[in-house]
C-alpha cells in the first residue's frame, strides 16, 4: 500500500520521526549525511539501532538487486568506464558522427547511466528507434552514442556486471517483493527522487507498506519537472497521511550579504560562527551550508582551526595527494612505457636515496619523447623494465602481483589495501584487461578514495551540502555561494532539454533534465524552514575568478533585509598575521660567511664580476644548471666533443692527412668516454658527421698555418693547472707555498703553442666568434680568461712549471677558422704569428700594464668574495631581463 504525506516545510518531518519505530520500519534517505542524522535521532530514543533501520536509497536498491538476482556482480562506475574504454579500443567504427577521442568512454558511460531506464525496459530499444525515425536530428547528433551505450549495456548485463546506478531501472519489472523484503518503508528523498525510483516505489507498494514524504511547498509550480515523480506517486497513492502543522518557530534574524569573493565569504562565515559561539549558542546548533561544501572546505578549514572552532566534519586526505601513492602510480605508468617527466621525477625522488642528483636528472630527462629516452641512464632504464608488453592483456591477479611489486613504501600499506580491496570488489578472477586499462582503473580509484586523518566532532559546527541539510536540528545557519552558476547541478548535457521533454511525453521515459537544479530547489526548500538566525552570502567572483550573478532567493532576501558588501571582516588569522615581524628590506651590509675557501676558475671569477648573486647561486649554494638533453644537443655537450677531437688532432707529431673513416672511428671512441652513450643514435650520427666536417676543415687550416709558421709546435693540450692567490701578499703563488686560507684557482688551457725560443701562445677554442674581444676590451667586457692564464704562466704559479713568456693569447674561432682575436706582442712577431698592426697588437710595456690591471681586478674580486659580498649588483643591469636567475633575484630594479 502506498501513502503520501505532503510537507510544506522540512520541519514537518519531525512528526513522522517521532512516530518512527526503527525496529519495525526502515527510513530511506538520499545521502550519507541524512542517514547519520536519522541514526543520531534513533540513538536519542534508544541505545542501539539495527542496520536495516536506516538506508540510503542506493543501498536499498543494491540490497534488493542482490537478493532478487544473486548472480549479478555490482561494479563501480569507474570500472564500467575502464571496461568500456577497453572495448572501444578493440572496435572499429564507421559512423562519422562518433568523435571517438580520449573521452569517448566517459561519454558512453554517461549515456548508459542516463538511458538505463530505456535500456532495461523490454520495449525500450524498439521505442527509441521509432522515436529516432521521427527525430532524425537527434539520431544524427547523439543516436550513435545511444546505440553504442545500448550495445555495451547489454554486454555488461550478459556478463552479470551491473552498476548500482542501473539497479532501480532493472528492478522495475520484478514482482513478489514479499519474498525479499517485509519491513514497511518510509521514503524521505527530497529533491533526489527520480522518476525511475518513483516507478520502482510504486511497484514495491503492491507488496509492501510504503510512506513517501513529498515536498509540497506553495511555490512547487516553479519546479514542476523536478517534482514530477512525486506527482506520479500522488496519483497512484491509496491514501494520504495528514500532517499536523508543526510549530517550527519564527526566524528572529536574517541578513543577505555580498562579498568580493569566496575567500571573503569564508572569513565572514568564521567570524559569524565565532560570534554565535561567544553568545552561548551550542556548536551543534550551527550549520554552514553550500551547494558543494567540499569546494569551500579548503578555505574554511584553516580559519576554523586557528579560531579553535570544533566542526562535525572528518578531516581527510585524498589518496592521490599522498607522495607514496603518486610515486606508485608513476612507476606503474612508466613500467607500461607511458613516459612523462613528472612521473619519472615522482618515482625516482620519493626514494630515500635517489639514483641520481636532481640537476643531472633534470638535464637528462626534462625533454622526454619516448621510452627509448630512458637509456640516457642505464640504471634508471633497468629500474623500470616491465615483464608485460604495452598492449598485453593480463588477469586481475597478475595485475595485483605486478602493482604490489611497484609499491615502494615499507611503512604504510593502507592506501595499497584500499585500492586492492576496490579492485577485488569490482572484478573477478577470470577478467583480463590490458595493462593500460588496469592502470586507468587504479587511477580512478585513487582519485576518489580518501583516508581519514581526523574524526569529526559530532558536537561541532555542521558543514554540509544543501541536499543533506534538511534533517539537521539547527537554529543558526549560514548559506554560502548563492550565485546562479554555483547552484547549478552538474547534470549531463548529452541531450537537449526539448528532447528530454519529448521522450517523457511521447515514450514515458523521464530522464534527468539538464537545466533542472536540485540545489536551487534545496535552497528554497530549506529557506521554508526558518531558524533563529539565517545568513545568506553571495560572492561577486567565484572560485575561477569570474563574475557571478546572485540567485533569485538571495535577491529576495536582500530586499527583505538590509544587504551590504562586507569588507571589514576580522578573524584571529588576521590578528596573527598582523603581529608577525615582517621585514622585507634587505640589509646593505648583508654577508655570507664562508667557513673555508672554495676553488675558483676563470669563468667563476668572471661570473662574480658579472653579478655576485649569480656567482653565489652557482658556487656557494650549488644551484647547478646542467644542459637539457633534447633533440637539439646542448652547446656544452658539443663543446666537450669538439675539444676532445681537437686535442687528439693536435698530438705531436702532427698528422694532417687522416681519412674520414679514421676520424669517425676516433669520434666514436669519445662517445663512451665523454658519457654521451645516452644520446639517441640518430642524434649522435648527425653530430658525428658535423664533427667529421669540422675536423677536415681544422686539419686543412692547421696544415696551412704550419707551412706559414714552421717553428710552431704544440707544447700542451688541455693543460690542467692550479695555483693560489695569497690575500696577504696580493700575489699568485704555487701550491707548495700556499697557505690553507689562500684561494685556489683552477683552469684548463685548451692549447699551448711554442716556438724554438720557448715563447708561448695561448689558444682557447670557441665554436663561434660571439662577443669575444681583443685585449683592449677584456676588462671592460669582463673577459679575463686569457689574461688569467697568462698571469699563471708568466709568474710561475703553475705547479711543476717554470715561468714562461707568453707572446700571444687568442680565441681560436672554429666556425671560420680564425685565430687572430686576442693579443699579439709586436716585438715577438714572426715565429708563431705575423704582425698585422690590428687592434690585437700590443707592445711589451702594454702587455705588462694589462696584466697588472687584470691582477688588481682579480685581487679585488677575491677580497670581495672573502668578505661575503653577494648582493645582486650586476655589471650590466640592462641585461638582467635575459638572465636565467631573474625569477630568484631580489635586485631592486627587478622587483
Amino acid at each position: 500500500m502506498l501513502q503520501i504525506a505532503e510537507l510544506k516545510h522540512p520541519s514537518e518531518k519531525a512528526v513522522f520521526l517521532k512516530q518512527f519505530n526503527p525496529e519495525k520500519s526502515t527510513w530511506i534517505v538520499s545521502d550519507l549525511r541524512n542517514k547519520f542524522e536519522i541514526q543520531q535521532i534513533i540513538l536519542e530514543k534508544q541505545d542501539f539501532y539495527e542496520e536495516s533501520s536506516v538506508y540510503r536509497a542506493s543501498e536499498l536498491w543494491k540490497l534488493l538487486l542482490k537478493r532478487s538476482h544473486p548472480e549479478m556482480k555490482l561494479v563501480s562506475s569507474d570500472f564500467i568506464q575502464t571496461w568500456v574504454q577497453e572495448q572501444i579500443k578493440k572496435m572499429t567504427f564507421e559512423d562519422p558522427n562518433l568523435n571517438l577521442g580520449s573521452n569517448a568512454h566517459q561519454v558512453v558511460s554517461e549515456m548508459m547511466n542516463l538511458m538505463s531506464s530505456v535500456h532495461a525496459h523490454p520495449e525500450g530499444s524498439s521505442r527509441m528507434r521509432e522515436w529516432f525515425q521521427e527525430n532524425p536530428e537527434a539520431l544524427q547528433r547523439w543516436g550513435g552514442w545511444f546505440l553504442l551505450s545500448e550495445q555495451f549495456f547489454q554486454s555488461m548485463t550478459e556478463k552479470k556486471y551491473f552498476s548500482p546506478r542501473w539497479a532501480a531501472s532493472f528492478l522495475q519489472s520484478e514482482t513478489g517483493w514479499n519474498a525479499f523484503w517485509k519491513r514497511p518503508l518510509i521514503f524521505d528523498l527530497g529533491s533526489q527522487l527520480s522518476q525511475v525510483e518513483a516507478d520502482l516505489i510504486h511497484t514495491l507498494s503492491r507488496d509492501l507498506e510504503i510512506l513517501v514524504l513529498a515536498p509540497d511547498p506553495v511555490w512547487k509550480g516553479e519546479y514542476e519537472y523536478l517534482l514530477k515523480p512525486y506527482a506520479f506517486l500522488k496519483a497512484q497513492a491509496q491514501g494520504h497521511k495528514d500532517v499536523l502543522l508543526a510549530d517550527h518557530g519564527q526566524e528572529v534574524f536574517s541578513q543577505a550579504l555580498k562579498f568580493s569573493g569566496v575567500l571573503a565569504e569564508a572569513k565572514k562565515a568564521c567570524e559569524q560562527v565565532r560570534s554565535w559561539l561567544e553568545q552561548g549558542i551550542e556548536a551543534q546548533k550551527i550549520a554552514v551550508i553550500a551547494g558543494d561544501i567540499e569546494k569551500y572546505w579548503p578555505l574554511l578549514q584553516p580559519f576554523f582551526e586557528v579560531e579553535g572552532i570544533p566542526v562535525a566534519k572528518d578531516s581527510s586526505a585524498g589518496l592521490q595527494s599522498l607522495p607514496a601513492v603518486s610515486s606508485w602510480l608513476a612507476e606503474l605508468r612508466i613500467s607500461n612505457r607511458e613516459i612523462r617527466f613528472s612521473d619519472l621525477e615522482s618515482a625516482l625522488f620519493n626514494q630515500a636515496r635517489p639514483i641520481v642528483g636532481y640537476e643531472e636528472f633534470f638535464s637528462l630527462f626534462s625533454e622526454l619523447i619516448s621510452a627509448d629516452d630512458l637509456r640516457r641512464h642505464q640504471v634508471i632504464q633497468k629500474s623500470f623494465q616491465s615483464s608485460f608488453g604495452a598492449n598485453e592483456e593480463i588477469s586481475r591477479d597478475q595485475w595485483l602481483g605486478f602493482s604490489a611489486k611497484c609499491w615502494k613504501s615499507k611503512k604504510d600499506f593502507l592506501p595499497l589495501e584500499i585500492c586492492f580491496k576496490e579492485i577485488l570488489a569490482n572484478s573477478d578472477i577470470g577478467l583480463k584487461l590490458r595493462v593500460s586499462s588496469w592502470i586507468h582503473f587504479t587511477e580512478q580509484i585513487v582519485a576518489k578514495k580518501e583516508i581519514r586523518l581526523q574524526k569529526a566532532n559530532r558536537h561541532g559546527v555542521h558543514l554540509t551540502n544543501l541536499n543533506s541539510a534538511d534533517s539537521l536540528l539547527i537554529t543558526h545557519r549560514i548559506f554560502l555561494g548563492l550565485s546562479e552558476s554555483m547552484l547549478k547541478s552538474q547534470s549531463s548535457q548529452l541531450l537537449a532539454p526539448k528532447e528530454i521533454l519529448s521522450l517523457a511525453s511521447e515514450l514515458g521515459f523521464n530522464l534527468e533534465h539538464p537545466e533542472m537544479s536540485t540545489w536551487d530547489f534545496d535552497l528554497n526548500w530549506l529557506s521554508e524552514n526558518p531558524s533563529t538566525s539565517s545568513c545568506y552570502f553571495f560572492p561577486q567572483t567565484g572560485f575561477s575568478g569570474g563574475a557571478e550573478a546572485p540567485c533569485s532567493l538571495w535577491l529576495k532576501r536582500a530586499n527583505e533585509a538590509s544587504s551590504a558588501l562586507n569588507g571589514s571582516v576580522r578573524t584571529r588569522w588576521d590578528a596573527l598575521l598582523a603581529n608577525l615581524p615582517f621585514d622585507f628590506e634587505a640589509s646593505a651590509e648583508a654577508r655570507v660567511s664562508l667557513k673555508k675557501s672554495i676553488s675558483l676558475s676563470a669563468s667563476s671569477i668572471e661570473s662574480y664580476r658579472k653579478c655576485p648573486f649569480v656567482f653565489a647561486a652557482q658556487k656557494i649554494f650549488r644551484l647547478n644548471d646542467l644542459p637539457t638533453m633534447d633533440l637539439d644537443v646542448d652547446r656544452r655537450i658539443r663543446g666537450q666533443l669538439a675539444h676532445a677531437l681537437l686535442e687528439e688532432l693536435c698530438e705531436e707529431p702532427r698528422k694532417f692527412q687522416q681519412t674520414d673513416g679514421e676520424i669517425r672511428e676516433m669520434i666514436d671512441g669519445f662517445r663512451e668516454r665523454l658519457g654521451m652513450s645516452q644520446l639517441d643514435d640518430f642524434i649522435w650520427h648527425g653530430m658525428k658527421e658535423r664533427h667529421v666536417h669540422l675536423a677536415r676543415r681544422f686539419l686543412k687550416f692547421e696544415k696551412e698555418w704550419q707551412t706559414q709558421f714552421p717553428e710552431t709546435k704544440v707544447l700542451a693540450r688541455e693543460k690542467s693547472f692550479e695555483f693560489f692567490w695569497d690575500l696577504d701578499a696580493k700575489a699568485f703563488v704555487k701550491s707548495s707555498k700556499a697557505k690553507s686560507e689562500n684561494w685556489k684557482i683552477r683552469g684548463r688551457i685548451d692549447r699551448l703553442d711554442v716556438d724554438q725560443k720557448g715563447r708561448m701562445v695561448l689558444i682557447d677554442y670557441k665554436m663561434t666568434a660571439s662577443d669575444y674581444k681583443h685585449h683592449g676590451k677584456w676588462l671592460e667586457k669582463n673577459q679575463l680568461q686569457l689574461a688569467l692564464y697568462m698571469l699563471a704562466l708568466e709568474e710561475g704559479a703553475v705547479e711543476s712549471w717554470e715561468p714562461k713568456e707568453v707572446i700571444g693569447a687568442f680565441f681560436y674561432v672554429l666556425k671560420n677558422m680564425n685565430r687572430d682575436r686576442g693579443l699579439k706582442v709586436d716585438e715577438a712577431a714572426g715565429s708563431l704569428f705575423a704582425l698585422d698592426k690590428k687592434k690585437n697588437s700590443i707592445d711589451q710595456d702594454g702587455k705588462k700594464q694589462l696584466l697588472t690591471d687584470v691582477k688588481e681586478v682579480i685581487g679585488q674580486i677575491l677580497n670581495q668574495i672573502q668578505a661575503g659580498h653577494y648582493l645582486p649588483m650586476p655589471l650590466e643591469p640592462e641585461k638582467c631581463g635575459e638572465c636565467q636567475w631573474k625569477n630568484l633575484c631580489r635586485a631592486p630594479h627587478m622587483i
